[in-house]
């Protein structure tokens, strides 16, 4: 059985026997809700000046010497646990939870600083950098959380993901792109 679709010009729907053409006539389609937010000039987002390999190399290095400060403080109280009993059981305990507590603590740490205000996590402040979207922009929690978790997708990979900012236009490295990111150099007002 052929029906003329009534919103279309010249268009004939084919449909089974039995079928009501009042079923499949086209529906309006509402946008999503945006939350709008200012973005930056076009001429402003060219200007950005992108943050060197050795520089988010170097703020890297300074946020494992922080982390695994905050880790040797969280590894304390288990090792004192495991060499106080040493049974199966605190052996584990002593093993594993501090890597879980790390794994969070690293995660929370960078997440969050680079969602907050600062844009950058302990090191990369220190240096001048900071993490935005393609825009600019500041990220979202989430997106900075995408970002990070695919930072052991540039780890599975040998660590090749790291490296593509010796040779990206705009020195993302693999987890940049994939969560749509870029870390930049703040330029300084005194220029």
């Amino acid at each position: 059985m052929i029906h003329k679709d009534t919103h279309s010009i010249g268009s004939a729907a084919v449909l089974p026997a039995g079928e009501n053409a009042a079923l499949h006539t086209a529906r309006p389609v509402v946008a999503p809700a945006v939350v709008a937010r200012p973005i930056m000039p076009h001429s402003a987002v060219q200007e950005l000046e992108y943050a060197s390999f050795g520089a988010r190399l170097l703020a890297m290095i300074i946020d494992m010497v922080i982390l695994n400060t905050a880790s040797s403080m969280i590894q304390a109280p288990f090792l004192a646990l495991m060499l106080g009993n040493l049974n199966p059981t605190t052996m584990i305990v002593g093993l594993v939870a501090p890597i879980f507590l790390y794994g969070g603590l690293a995660m929370f740490y960078t997440v969050w600083l680079e969602s907050s205000v600062w844009q950058a996590t302990l090191g990369k402040k220190i240096l001048g950098l900071r993490v935005v979207d393609l825009d600019g922009q500041r990220i979202t929690f989430w997106k900075s959380a995408s970002r990070n978790f695919n930072k052991s997708i540039s780890t599975l990979i040998l660590g090749i993901g790291y490296l593509m900012p010796l040779w990206t236009a705009k020195r993302q490295a693999l987890h940049d792109r994939m969560a749509r990111c870029l870390v930049i150099k703040i330029r300084s007002a005194r220029r």
